[in-house]
């Protein structure tokens, strides 16, 4: 979805006023900065409105930062500042409204570098010392940065509480001695079954701790979304069940999960995310780290997943192609077979040779034809 993307000019309203404010066809207007902070705002559904703002910077000299909630009606939505290391901040208060703060927002700042344990910017974790063992996030917090606890191999437990609403599995890429999550049972958002986090109405598998030494992992009945990185980079497991009922495993789920092999993707499934399965133990890699590449089209059960760049080979009995399978090829033809009912997101995409592409199940289901099929291919 194009985003277009505008500074905003923040004036003086009389009380009763609240202007909308609307793209011009370059998506920019002017400039100004607010009490220090400069935003820029975001036409999210491209018709021609702002939706929301995104703070983008704030001057060094402030030391206290207060973020409104909106300006002018446009809510603040997203903090996605860089802060430079001669900032003086030292404290900030976060909006209800924000709903997204980026990883480099207070890195720099002595706000950040005078906490230790579990680090935090108002009501969100923007970090965490590398010596903790046990992360007790602290109730009131409403979310955390997505690589908050990034790479901390420390951590081998987690207390989230019950106003965290905010978080994904990308907050803890990295934390390969995590073993247990522990959700507070008041949690609107999360709940957590046997240490592993699921959404609260448990549809959803959000982290799996990937410090266990378990080889074999059933995903609860009534799960249907399998999120992004939910699995990425357990080294312990080598089998999954995934049950009937899941719809969507998400980008990156199992990302070098380099032991696992033993999975079935259900019929319920409809969607398979780029790189779900990337370099999990069904590639056959050819050459050292370095430069290892595959020979085959790689396959997850029925599922197309990966592609070699000169192979243009889809099996009879594939029931989908995952997002960006083929992305890049350099092949001139495929023929998907009968069996192919869906097809990801940009599966095909960018293959500049591609000149001629046969769907042989007239009711396939194709994610954005657009998008998906290179423009270079006749259909």
């Amino acid at each position: 979805m194009k985003k277009f993307l505008s500074r905003i000019i923040v004036c003086a309203v009389v009380a009763f006023s609240f202007p909308i404010y609307q793209a011009d066809a370059s998506g920019f207007l002017e400039n100004i900065n607010y009490e220090g902070m400069e935003f820029i705002s975001v036409d999210e559904d491209d018709d021609g409105v702002f939706d929301y703002l995104s703070l983008i910077q704030c001057d060094s000299e402030v030391v206290n930062m207060v973020i409104p909630s909106e300006i002018d009606g446009v809510p603040v939505k997203e903090i996605t500042m860089y802060m430079d290391s001669d900032s003086s901040l030292e404290s900030v208060k976060i909006p209800d409204t924000v709903e997204y703060v980026s990883n480099q927002s207070f890195v720099e700042t002595p706000l950040y570098n005078n906490q230790t344990g579990v680090i935090y910017a108002d009501t969100w974790v923007v970090g965490c010392d590398e010596t903790v063992t046990e992360a007790v996030i602290k109730e009131g917090t409403v979310g955390a940065t997505p690589s908050a606890f990034s790479n901390n191999t420390a951590i081998e437990s987690l207390v989230v509480p019950s106003t965290m609403k905010y978080v994904s599995a990308n907050s803890f890429n990295g934390c390969s001695s995590l073993k247990n999550i522990d959700v507070s049972d008041e949690s609107d958002y999360f709940c957590d079954i046997d240490g592993v986090m699921y959404s609260k109405d448990k549809k959803r598998i959000e982290l799996y701790p990937v410090g266990r030494s378990e080889t074999e992992y059933k995903i609860a009945d009534g799960t249907e979304v399998i999120a992004d990185y939910a699995f990425y980079k357990d080294l312990s497991l080598e089998s999954v069940i995934i049950p009937d009922g899941v719809k969507y495993i998400g980008f990156g789920a199992f990302l070098y999960s380099k032991n696992l092999i033993d999975f079935t993707i259900p019929d319920s499934v409809t969607r398979i995310c780029d790189s779900a399965f990337g370099n999990v133990g069904i590639y056959n890699f050819i050459g050292d780290d370095a430069h290892a590449f595959v020979l085959e089209t790689v396959y997850a059960d029925n599922w197309a997943v990966d592609n070699a760049p000169h192979d243009n080979s889809i099996k009879n009995g594939t029931r989908g192609i995952a997002d960006q399978a083929f992305f890049g090829s350099s092949c001139t033809e495929f023929v998907v077979p009968l069996s192919v009912e869906h097809i990801g997101k940009g599966a095909f995409a960018l293959c500049s040779k591609l000149e001629k592409i046969t769907i042989k199940n007239p009711y396939c289901d194709i994610f954005d034809r657009e998008g998906t099929i290179s423009e270079t291919a006749v259909i």
